[in-house]
């Protein structure tokens, strides 16, 4: 574990090195502990508001690869609106679903991009699946509570059931939409208020067992984060400012329980069937050699957050 530690350290800091000698400046940094998980926050610029678009997060047990997460997900926002602004082709949408990001500290570039290309094929999956299943009442799914005999399941409950709520934790599920993505799962987890609300975490990855674990956390610590900006919504009563946030107050606070509800209710023989990419590509952009940004995006790639308020796609 030490040396575990040692080494993330000096890769956190060798990636530092790299970026700000390459003209990066870092904002200010916020990094928050929970049930031993750690939260990033990279705070790029004056913000308001509970989840700002100008906020870069990241969460690990380990609190330096916290923190290079969230930078790479600044490297990833910035790839994106430099390349749109430059004219690339696949960059010219609305929102950066399918995007990822990975440093080449310690590692070959090819292995970088190869990594890379594997994280935003799963980021694909997941927008692509999670929106489809809750649009569509035909498709197949699986629904259950987290089990706590199950240790990275176990895991999520402790972190959940740790952290400010603004309402207590009446119950945590997964739900598991069917796809024709061999080899890949998706996990949504959904946690339900006492006082009616709703709120979810997912993630997608490889099905085996270390990526499970891996696809549990990640989904959980989303969750996490959501709990959390509703916890300081409620505390401020601060209406929301970004469409992010209206969708976390809509179904956080009860406004949109009825519609969970009522897709919960309806389950079929669907299975979610992924089209062909359009876009499988490296994005280049400034910071490239130190972080390799890539983008997978299926044809007809439904909005996610950006979509319809009533869409529980978060």
């Amino acid at each position: 574990m030490i040396v575990s530690h040692v080494v993330d350290n000096f890769r956190l800091k060798l990636l530092l090195r790299r970026l700000e000698s390459a003209g990066f400046e870092a904002g200010q940094l916020e990094l928050v502990s929970h049930e031993g998980l750690q939260f990033a926050n990279l705070f790029m610029k004056s913000h308001e508001g509970v989840i700002s678009p100008s906020v870069f997060c990241g969460a690990s047990a380990s609190a330096p690869i916290a923190v290079a997460k969230a930078l790479v997900e600044c490297i990833e926002t910035e790839a994106f609106l430099s390349g749109r602004s430059a004219g690339f082709a696949s960059c010219q949408t609305e929102k950066s679903e399918g995007f990822a990001g990975y440093p080449t500290t310690l590692i070959t570039r090819r292995t970088a991009v190869r990594l890379c290309r594997a994280k935003a094929l799963a980021e694909a999956i997941e927008r692509f699946a999670w929106a489809t299943w809750w649009d569509d009442e035909s498709v197949s799914y699986q629904c259950r509570d987290l089990g706590a005999t199950i240790p990275e399941e176990r895991r999520a409950i402790m972190l959940l059931n740790g952290i400010p709520s603004h309402s207590p934790l009446k119950s945590l599920r997964v739900i598991e939409p069917t796809t024709s993505a061999t080899g890949f799962a998706l996990r949504i987890m959904l946690a339900e208020f006492a006082d009616g609300g709703f709120i979810t975490g997912g993630a997608a990855g490889p099905v085996d067992p270390r990526g499970l674990a891996s696809i549990t956390q990640r989904a959980a610590s989303e969750l996490a984060r959501h709990v959390l900006a509703l916890d300081r919504m409620a505390k401020a009563r601060a209406e929301p400012t970004t469409p992010y946030e209206a969708k976390l107050s809509y179904f956080g606070f009860g406004q949109g329980s009825k519609l969970v509800r009522m897709r919960l209710a309806v389950n079929g023989a669907k299975v979610v069937e992924l089209p062909d990419l359009v876009v499988d590509e490296e994005i280049l952009h400034k910071f490239s050699k130190q972080v390799v940004v890539y983008r997978c995006l299926f044809k007809n790639q439904p909005p996610f957050v950006s979509g319809p308020i009533g869409r529980l796609c978060i």
